[in-house]
């Protein structure tokens, strides 16, 4: 009942992450601008991870090595990507000089590690090989790396790459 109502919990996060993730990139005109949603988006991270260390202690006794590994890595990445997404909220309260290209990268790190555990799960639960984590895990990151870049074209046009 816990690891279903954890992993239910975790699903649901996840989902609102991808989608204010998207708008959350947008860079806001002043610190109070957008706030509520960065909330939003950051409170989304929080329960992500709480909820997903907490499903995968529940499950641990019956995951393989492999997928305990997988899922050990997924939960060490979900503290990084927390402590990344508090630095863009505070990024855009001291609003100090290159500030924007601070919190683009954040957010960055933020939205592509919910898409690289989106489909790293994706591929766990649809019983493919697990040789297809790792590509899997490149395309996406090779992906949102070419969309980083033109983007911050676009934003930060001063700034460069």
């Amino acid at each position: 009942m816990l690891y279903s109502a954890l992993l239910g919990l975790h699903i649901v996060a996840g989902a609102l992450g991808l989608i204010t993730g998207a708008f959350v990139f947008r860079l806001p005109r002043t610190p109070e601008d957008q706030l509520l949603l960065r909330y939003v988006y950051t409170g989304s991270l929080v329960i992500l991870v709480v909820a997903i260390i907490g499903t995968v202690a529940a499950h641990w006794p019956s995951l393989d090595p492999v997928t305990r590994a997988i899922f050990a890595g997924l939960c060490a990445l979900g503290v990084v990507v927390l402590a990344r997404g508090l630095l863009a909220l505070r990024a855009v309260k001291q609003a100090g000089s290159n500030w924007q290209k601070t919190y683009i990268s954040h957010i960055y790190f933020t939205y592509i590690s919910l898409w690289e555990g989106f489909f790293i799960v994706a591929v766990i639960d649809l019983g493919l090989p697990a040789w297809l984590v790792p590509v899997v895990a490149l395309v996406v990151l090779v992906a949102g790396a070419y969309l980083l870049s033109r983007y911050k074209r676009k934003v930060l046009p001063a700034a460069g790459d």
